[in-house]
């Protein structure tokens, strides 16, 4: 689990990042439903019979795009409060797993022949 992967990387105790994420998790799984419903209800309006415009489904995207906000303000507040139990040498080590866990990805990306992200902003 994340608590455990976090104290073997040395950046916090399990227990510390387990109370900070056992606060948390009614206030996300609240918001992954939200979030979850509403793409339903998107996609039950895309897939109904009659016509459609975009000031019909407006509403629900904008009501999806400030679920997203909230759910990426939520999570950052999550990490500023671990952020807040480890030293400066955890968040270094934590920093330099993050690169090497970016470097993986961008590895994997390329043996399934995905553009790096350089690739992309090259004009054809």
């Amino acid at each position: 689990d994340i608590a455990d992967v976090a104290e073997r990387a040395g950046k916090v105790s399990a227990a510390q990042v387990r109370q900070i994420l056992v606060a948390d998790r009614g206030t996300r799984r609240d918001i992954l439903k939200q979030l979850h419903d509403a793409h339903e209800a998107l996609i039950d309006k895309m897939f109904a019979a009659g016509s459609l415009t975009d000031a019909d489904i407006a509403p629900q995207i904008q009501k999806i795009g400030a679920l997203h906000q909230q759910l990426l303000e939520h999570g950052a507040q999550m990490m500023l409060k671990v952020r807040a139990v480890a030293t400066p040498e955890q968040l270094a080590k934590a920093a330099a797993a993050k690169q090497k866990l970016d470097q993986l990805h961008e590895e994997i990306g390329s043996l399934l022949g995905r553009p790096s992200p350089s690739e992309d902003d090259v004009p054809e």
